[in-house]
């Protein structure tokens, strides 16, 4: 027992502090997901100047995506907003674990350099000078060795009523991916952030995460969902439970038409897991409907 305990405390010393989970950055990431980039470069600058989370590489990459995102809406000093964002990004990088969270957060990083590669293909199609300037601040920044004359333009297609039905899917597919992907993460009241959930911190986090918002609350979440038929529901639809009217539970729908009624959810007892609503004495009476909130 004693040598057990011994090895269980090592391998927590182990970990390394800045990997360890943390309310405040998991908050950043929340708000990211969610829209709110304001909120974010304003707590990352905060953050970043605490003793304690001075040489923490995250605040420093909120700061730099959350300052890209802003600069979005505003296209005549867009370049000047990206060559901000570069060097709070080149800080991430040379703080201790970037690594880490380079592969963690591997498709928003993919997103950020996709700004700069778009936005110096606008500056060459008119000719502007900055083009190149902003591509040395590329090439500085992620270490790419594209060449500048092959940045150009990508032709946005017409998207045809196959193709929407397509994406419709694709989200759905990827929200129930996402949502697997938290398997086992512990319940916790007021969640909202990969180290623990409650249920409709979870819905919301899985949906932001494909780019659908929603309130936090489960009576909200069922307000802003279009109801549908139960036997209609699909993989990324959303289920709530309650008694009477009150709504008091949401899960999302993993199974197809025609199958018993899944979902992955936040249970209160054992956090996040997939339950057959149909065999369950429990969940089946507390069923009030299903909504759809992927159009």
């Amino acid at each position: 027992m004693g040598r057990a305990l011994f090895i269980l405390i090592l391998l927590a010393t182990a970990i390394p502090s800045a990997i360890a989970q943390d309310p405040n950055l998991d908050k950043l990431e929340m708000w990211h997901d969610q829209g709110h980039y304001r909120l974010v470069l304003r707590k990352s600058k905060k953050l970043i100047k605490e003793p304690e989370y001075a040489q923490h590489p995250l605040p420093y990459l909120w700061k730099a995506l959350s300052t890209s995102e802003l600069g979005l809406h505003k296209p005549r000093k867009f370049t000047k907003t990206l060559e901000e964002s570069a060097s709070s990004y080149r800080s991430f990088t040379q703080k201790e674990n970037a690594q880490h969270y380079m592969a963690t957060y591997h498709n928003e990083i993919v997103d950020f350099r996709e700004l700069f590669l778009n936005q110096i293909a606008e500056l060459k199609s008119i000719k502007s000078k900055t083009a190149k300037r902003l591509y040395d601040v590329y090439h500085n920044t992620f270490e790419e060795s594209m060449d500048f004359e092959n940045i150009v333009l990508s032709k946005q297609p017409k998207v045809s009523k196959t193709d929407k039905a397509e994406s419709k899917l694709a989200v759905r597919n990827n929200v129930v991916e996402e949502a697997k992907q938290h398997l086992g993460t512990p319940y916790k009241w007021g969640g909202t952030s990969r180290s623990g959930f409650d249920c409709s911190g979870y819905t919301s986090y899985v949906m932001a995460k494909n780019g659908i918002n929603l309130p936090r609350v489960a009576k909200d979440q069922s307000l802003q969902a279009e109801k549908i038929r139960v036997d209609h529901a699909q993989p990324g639809d959303l289920v709530f439970f309650g008694r009477g009217a009150k709504v008091t539970h949401v899960g999302i729908v993993v199974s197809e038409p025609g199958e018993d009624l899944s979902m992955i959810h936040a249970s209160s007892s054992n956090g996040i897991i997939i339950s057959n609503v149909d065999t369950s004495a429990y969940w089946k009476q507390r069923l009030l409907f299903t909504g759809r909130v992927i159009k």
